[in-house]
């Protein structure tokens, strides 16, 4: 059985998985904060962009290693490809993936503890007669105090295991490549990461430079919107199913479908990683007059207001900027 925390986690992850293709291309590293509310423990998550520099850092060290298992691994998937491929094509079906599905731990434990589980029918009597009696015991009970020591008991354990698990692991896996790493003539010095010609680089900024004036509302709240993320530096999980799902309910999102939503937020993405400031100096563009840009506003501060979670100082800081540059500019 997996651990409650795990659980939690996991959970935490899954619902946030359908919302991680709205994200703009990139690194990102997922944050769980564990928040404690009235005895009760939930998980915030923070989603942190990060780049290849950020890697490079954590593993300067390990490079020669990683590039010979990245060899490895190469090889391994043309054996795969190669002899056991066209087995797997052949075996894989409807009827196999929902076997698999069903195998699931996180499922199957729910068919072991339901009516579905023979043994468990015999329980359904006293079940029911215990739920309607059922009385809270004060806070002093002595097998209260009992079972929540078991409990602290038991996810010590499971921390220290997890521990050890991640130790040995390393250690292993330093013991295997490393000896193989010392048979090898690779050089894992040579250049992994293929960079982009200056030519392309010229053509990708010329074709943003044309289209960063051209849109309307919907374009215009996105870009603020993801200003406001990127100045704030993270993305709080809770909160960005909100605002996608507030943004496709408005007025101006509503025919979109979900591709065209993901390329509307690709293509803001790219502007604003090309140049943040102009990509604000240019947000007017957008707007045909004061009542639209004042539209977009209420609409930004209305999905701000029903969040989850507040947003950061920087967020509201920089939002308050935008706002104030606007209306100066249809004022004038």
């Amino acid at each position: 059985m997996f651990p409650v925390k795990w659980r939690k986690k996991s959970s935490h992850i899954f619902d946030l998985l359908k919302y991680i293709e709205h994200l703009a291309p990139g690194l990102y590293e997922l944050k769980l904060i564990e928040v404690k509310e009235d005895d009760t423990i939930h998980y915030i998550g923070h989603i942190e962009e990060r780049s290849i520099n950020d890697i490079r850092e954590k593993q300067k060290d390990s490079v020669e290693i990683f590039n010979l298992v990245r060899l490895m691994s190469d090889y391994n998937a043309m054996s795969y490809d190669f002899f056991l491929s066209p087995f797997i094509r052949n075996l894989s079906n409807e009827q196999t993936a929902n076997f698999i599905r069903k195998l699931h731990p996180l499922r199957f434990k729910q068919y072991m503890i339901s009516d579905l589980n023979p043994m468990i029918s015999a329980i359904t009597e006293p079940a029911s007669f215990i739920r309607k009696n059922r009385r809270k015991v004060a806070n002093k009970n002595a097998f209260l105090a009992q079972q929540q020591q078991l409990s602290q008991l038991i996810t010590s354990y499971w921390e220290m295991f997890a521990a050890q698990r991640d130790s040995l692991a390393e250690i292993l896996f330093n013991a295997i490549y490393g000896y193989i790493q010392i048979l090898t003539p690779f050089d894992p010095r040579r250049e992994m990461i293929i960079h982009p010609k200056k030519k392309n680089k010229n053509e990708a900024a010329q074709s943003i430079i044309t289209t960063i004036s051209e849109g309307g509302r919907a374009e215009a709240t996105l870009r603020i919107l993801l200003l406001l993320i990127k100045i704030q530096g993270y993305v709080i999980s809770v909160n960005y199913p909100q605002i996608i799902k507030a943004l496709l309910e408005s007025e101006d999102f509503r025919g979109l479908d979900a591709s065209k939503f993901k390329q509307l937020v690709y293509t803001q993405n790219l502007i604003i990683d090309y140049d943040p400031e102009l990509a604000i100096q240019t947000i007017p563009h957008l707007l045909k007059s004061a009542e639209e840009c004042q539209t977009i506003l209420d609409r930004i501060e209305t999905i701000v207001h029903t969040l989850s979670t507040s947003p950061s100082d920087q967020f509201k800081a920089k939002y308050l900027s935008i706002k104030r540059f606007l209306l100066n500019y249809f004022r004038s």
